[in-house]
């Protein structure tokens, strides 16, 4: 489970993944608001980059949902 891996562990003031990678990890939430900050920079693009987020975070549901039904 990516939760235990990205948690900072008290007895090891870090998480298990940045004892590993070396790297805090970058979940799509975090990068998601400075992508449409830039976006927003390059409007002729904002629309066509609205629709491809859109789609992603649909295809993130579908696959959020294949899990739960296993």
């Amino acid at each position: 489970m990516w939760v235990d891996k990205i948690t900072v562990k008290s007895a090891i003031k870090t998480s298990p993944y940045v004892l590993v990678y070396g790297k805090k990890v970058m979940l799509p939430s975090h990068i998601k608001l400075p992508i449409l900050k830039i976006l927003h920079e390059y409007g002729e693009y904002l629309e066509l980059c609205q629709i491809q987020m859109n789609e992603l975070l649909h295809l993130k549901e579908l696959q959020n949902q294949s899990y739960h039904d296993l």
